[in-house]
């Protein structure tokens, strides 16, 4: 595992991603404080999210921008996601010291936007014809049209969304430079000799060992993973993290509360869930496949996978441009041991 400096645009484009998932931070902020027992370190953590957005309150994106358009791909989960972020990660390169914004439409016109269709089409060579294969591809409508307003006329959209980048990094630099000692969690993370197993206990997500970790106080709760291809024989695999995945174990096995135990337990009362984790239990899967086995759609499988994720029943991998799920029977094991904890606390105290 390898850090990598802190980048403002990287800082800039993750508030963007928060706008455009409206995110209501301070009510994800109440609702991870209400479940954890480390309240100071999250409120601090929390903080300079909550003053980068409100310094950036009034920048507001366009959403007639196709840049903008969003597209939730049927094996990885149902957090949505935007044309921008794979466009953001191939053409701006933060491995590359003293790339700019500006870099970006130039490195978009080079290829005619190859290297991004074959990012969204997931095909395995760079196409010679970028506008031929989105024509030819199975994407709906609405994602097919914005798809081809950025091939066909890209400069305009991408000056205007860089433009409120630009916008957005000016405005959180002095708050990232007031909270910069906070980059210190992912410092302590890195040089820990066990940081592969912190990463998969915390993200629930198994990394490739070449990994190069980006500290993020924009995302503080969030995590993205990602591979870079600076050619056919060069890769970089990359994460953004959230600060708060730097300090705190989401999943730790600690004594849960009464509203803790009583969100697992809601996982065991429902049928799909349990016939997922049983699936699961003899076999990692994907969600369009146990979609087929269990006869609902992907949308109904994603809802119940990110709940079972959320609470610790499943961590994931990618494996052949797929997001393959594993069942975690230390977290089963673990809440029923609470649940027996639980009744025998109350027993004692009616004694």
């Amino acid at each position: 595992m390898n850090k990598l400096t802190p980048d403002l645009y990287a800082e800039a484009f993750g508030i963007l991603t928060r706008k455009l998932l409206k995110d209501d931070c301070l009510a994800m902020r109440n609702s991870i404080l209400a479940k954890r027992p480390e309240k100071e370190l999250i409120t601090e953590l929390f903080q300079p999210l909550l003053e980068m957005m409100e310094a950036s309150e009034s920048l507001t994106p366009n959403l007639s921008n196709p840049l903008y358009t969003q597209l939730t791909p049927p094996d990885e989960g149902n957090v949505p996601t935007f044309f921008i972020r794979d466009f953001f990660y191939i053409y701006y390169d933060i491995m590359e010291h003293g790339v700019s914004f500006d870099d970006i439409c130039r490195h978009f016109e080079d290829d005619h936007g190859a290297k991004w269709t074959a990012s969204i089409l997931h095909l395995e060579e760079t196409p010679s014809d970028p506008v031929s294969c989105v024509l030819k591809s199975s994407l709906d409508a609405p994602e097919k049209l914005a798809m081809l307003q950025i091939l066909l006329d890209g400069k305009t959209w991408i000056k205007e969304c860089l433009f409120l980048l630009k916008q957005i990094a000016a405005a959180i630099e002095p708050i990232l430079n007031k909270y910069h000692s906070l980059y210190t969690y992912c410092d302590t993370l890195v040089s820990s000799k066990d940081c592969q197993k912190i990463l998969l206990r915390r993200m629930g997500m198994t990394l490739p060992q070449d990994t190069c970790i980006l500290p993020c106080l924009s995302l503080c709760n969030m995590a993205d993973f990602y591979t870079s291809f600076a050619d056919k024989t060069q890769r970089s695999n990359i994460v953004r993290l959230g600060i708060l995945f730097c300090a705190i174990d989401t999943f730790s096995r600690e004594v849960f509360s009464t509203e803790q135990l009583s969100e697992h337990l809601k996982m065991f009362s429902d049928p799909t869930k349990l016939a997922i984790l049983s699936i699961l239990k003899k076999e990692p899967t994907y969600q369009s496949d146990l979609a087929k086995r269990l006869s609902l759609t992907t949308a109904t499988i994603s809802h119940h996978m990110n709940q079972l994720y959320l609470n610790g029943f499943v961590c994931h991998e990618v494996r052949n441009n797929k997001l393959y799920y594993f069942y975690q029977s230390d977290m089963v094991e673990h809440t029923v041991n609470q649940l027996f904890q639980y009744r025998n606390h109350t027993f004692q105290q009616e004694q």
